[in-house]
C-alpha cells in the first residue's frame, strides 16, 4: 500500500502571520512531521493550511505574505536533508487570503528558492478564482500533485456538465505530466453507495485521460 500525499499538515492551533504568530512551534511540527514522512516513504505534504496561514483581519496583508514567506524558507532550511518535498495549495479567497492563484503560489516557492519547497494544483480552487487550465503550463516542472472534484458543487468529477477539468486533463497530457491526481472531494451522492461514487468518478477520470 502506497501513500503518495498527505495534506492538512499545519492545524489552525498554529498561526503562522498576523501579530502574535507561533512560528517556533510551527516550524518544530512541520520539521518532525517531514521527518516522520521520510521515515514511511511519503514524498509529498501539501500545505494547505488555511487557518494557520490565513492573515488575520485588521493585519497588513502585504507583512503578513512575508511572515508566510519567512516561515517557509526557514522550515526549507531546517529539511534540507529530508527527501520530502512540502507542496503550495492555492485556495479560493472564501478559504485563505493569500495564495489563491496558482501565480501566487508561485512567486512564494520562487521567493524562498528551495527544492523542498515545490507547488501543487488544486483545480477547484483554481476555478472558483478565475484560473485558466493553461496556467498549468506556467508551474510547469514545479507541478507534483493535482486535486480534482466538480468544479461547480465540489462533489466527485464530472457530476456536472462543466468542462474545466476535462480541460485540465488536456493540459496536463499537453505537458505530459507524471504525477499523481487525487479526488478531493465529497464522493456519497444521493441513491449511491460509496463504492458506486468511487467507481463512477474514476470512471469518468479514465475517459478524459482516454480522450487525451
Amino acid at each position: 500500500f502506497f501513500i503518495g500525499s498527505l495534506n492538512g499538515f499545519l492545524p489552525r492551533t498554529f498561526k503562522l502571520t498576523g501579530p502574535n504568530p507561533t512560528t517556533e512551534a510551527a516550524l518544530a511540527y512541520a520539521e518532525t512531521a517531514c521527518r516522520r514522512a521520510d521515515e514511511v516513504g511519503i514524498p509529498f505534504l501539501v500545505l494547505g493550511s488555511s487557518a494557520a496561514r490565513s492573515v488575520p483581519e485588521g493585519y497588513d496583508l502585504e507583512a503578513g505574505k512575508a511572515q508566510f514567506i519567512d516561515y517557509c524558507r526557514e522550515l526549507c532550511r531546517r529539511i534540507a536533508d529530508c527527501k520530502v518535498r512540502v507542496l503550495l495549495e492555492n485556495l479560493q479567497r472564501k478559504e485563505s487570503n493569500i495564495l489563491n492563484s496558482l501565480k501566487d503560489s508561485l512567486a512564494v516557492m520562487k521567493a524562498v528558492d528551495s527544492p523542498r519547497l515545490q507547488l501543487m494544483a488544486d483545480c477547484f480552487h483554481m476555478y472558483q478564482v478565475g484560473d485558466s487550465p493553461e496556467l498549468l503550463k506556467e508551474i510547469g516542472e514545479h507541478l507534483f500533485h493535482i486535486h480534482f472534484a466538480d468544479p461547480e458543487t465540489r462533489s466527485l468529477p464530472g457530476f456536472s456538465k462543466s468542462t474545466f477539468l476535462p480541460e485540465c486533463m488536456k493540459v496536463l497530457a499537453e505537458m505530459n505530466y507524471q504525477g499523481a491526481i487525487s479526488m478531493e472531494c465529497s464522493w456519497i451522492e444521493k441513491n449511491s453507495s460509496f463504492e458506486e461514487s468511487w467507481r463512477d468518478g474514476l470512471h469518468v477520470v479514465h475517459q478524459w485521460m482516454a480522450e487525451c
